[in-house]
Formats: C-alpha cells, sequence, structure tokens
C-alpha cells in the first residue's frame, strides 16, 4: 500500500512461508506462555496473483469488515473470564471459615462482591445487546450504508472496552478478597487475571476502542 492512501492501496494475499525474502520468528506472551505469536518480516518478497485475496483498496475493506465480529468474540471471552473469577470468588469465600466465620460474612468481602456482580449483569446484557445488532445489520445486509457501519463500529468497541476492562478489574480484586491462595495454581483466578490483560489489547487497545465511541458521540452532536 501507499504511505499517502493506505485504504485505497491495501491488498490482501496470502505469504507463503517458503517464499524468497520472507523471514518469520515466533514471539512469546509472557501473560499467556502457551500462546505464541508470529512476527514476519518481509524483503522485497513477490506475491503470485492467484495468492491475492483483495485486490488494490478492497484488502482494506476485507480486512476491516471482521472487526465488529472479533470484537463480539472478545466480548464474549471477556465476561467469560469475569464470569468465572466472580463465580470462583464467590464460591470460596463462602467455604472459606476465618475468625469462625465464612469470608463472605464480612462486609469487607461480600460487598465488593456484590458490586462486581451487579456490573457484570449489566456488562453481560449489554454484550448481548451488541452481538444482536451486529447480528441484525448482517440479517438485513446493511453494511453498505456507512451509517449502520459506524453504528456497530461504535456500539462494539465501547462494550469490548468495558468487558475486556471488567474482565481484569473482577479478576484482580477477586483474587484480593480470596487471598494468598487465589495467586496459586489451586483456584482458576490467577490464570484468569493473566488472560484477561490480553484481553484489553487484543482487537484494539483501550483508547483505540474509546477514540471511536468518542467518534460517534462528535457525529451525533453534529446533528444538534
Amino acid at each position: 500500500s501507499e504511505i499517502s492512501d493506505p485504504r485505497g492501496t491495501m491488498y490482501q494475499a496470502i505469504a507463503e512461508r517458503e517464499y524468497e525474502g520472507l523471514i518469520t520468528n515466533r514471539l512469546g506472551i509472557q501473560s499467556i506462555p502457551r500462546v505464541q505469536i508470529g512476527q514476519t518480516l518481509f524483503n522485497s518478497v513477490k506475491i503470485p496473483r492467484e495468492n491475492i485475496l483483495g485486490n488494490k483498496g478492497q484488502g482494506y475493506k476485507n480486512l476491516f469488515s471482521g472487526l465488529v465480529a472479533e470484537r463480539c468474540s472478545i466480548i464474549g471471552s471477556s465476561l467469560g473470564i469475569a464470569w468465572l473469577t466472580a463465580v470462583s470468588g464467590l464460591i470460596y469465600t463462602n467455604l472459606r471459615v476465618q475468625f469462625g466465620r465464612p469470608l463472605y460474612d464480612f462486609q469487607g468481602v461480600s460487598l465488593p462482591q456484590a458490586q462486581n456482580f451487579t456490573e457484570l449483569m449489566a456488562a453481560t446484557e449489554l454484550g448481548f445487546k451488541s452481538a444482536s445488532e451486529y447480528n441484525k445489520t448482517v440479517e438485513r445486509k446493511h453494511f453498505d450504508q456507512q451509517k449502520f457501519v459506524k453504528y456497530n463500529a461504535a456500539f462494539s468497541s465501547g462494550t469490548k472496552y468495558l468487558a475486556s476492562h471488567l474482565a481484569h478489574k473482577i479478576s484482580y480484586e477477586t483474587q484480593q478478597l480470596c487471598g494468598g491462595i487465589a495467586f496459586t495454581d489451586n483456584l482458576r483466578i490467577d490464570k484468569a487475571l493473566e488472560v484477561a490483560k490480553v484481553q484489553e489489547i487484543i482487537g484494539g487497545a483501550r483508547n483505540i476502542q474509546l477514540d471511536l465511541v468518542s467518534r460517534a458521540i462528535k457525529d451525533m452532536i453534529s446533528l444538534l
């Protein structure tokens, strides 16, 4: 693609590893050691025409057409992480006895968990709404209308920001409420916390999501 017009000149193609000039490396992710991503370096690589999936300009459209669906899947996995840690913490604090009483009997433990569940239930409803709005756009084939594209982009971005941020917040706070055992593999909370950090980055970091929401708000203000 051309620097002066990246969107209008972007191609999409499949580059096979044996191509001359193509170098691939593995990059580890410390938060989730079992997952690695690929680093791809291009040095005058020639792509045959049959490997081109999107011609000039179409490559950008192909790439970005799947972003809302990607965000919806991240919303789902973020909510799953949040529910995992919230429920794990609830079970543990009701079973763990300290000072002759279950931990959950102390307001310093029960009230933060009640807040977490309240926020999580609201975020879950928003997640379902985001997915249903995207599904309606797909079923009605409205992707050729810019207003629906922008609406879905902003809605899914805001929800992705909220769900992924909440997954990290609930995992961290639940770990603190459960105490030292939550830092071990006896519970799944610590592993969930590490994965939650990644949820906030994949599909676009937090400020990218907020920027898309901010643009949508600015568009609404311009209509007043």
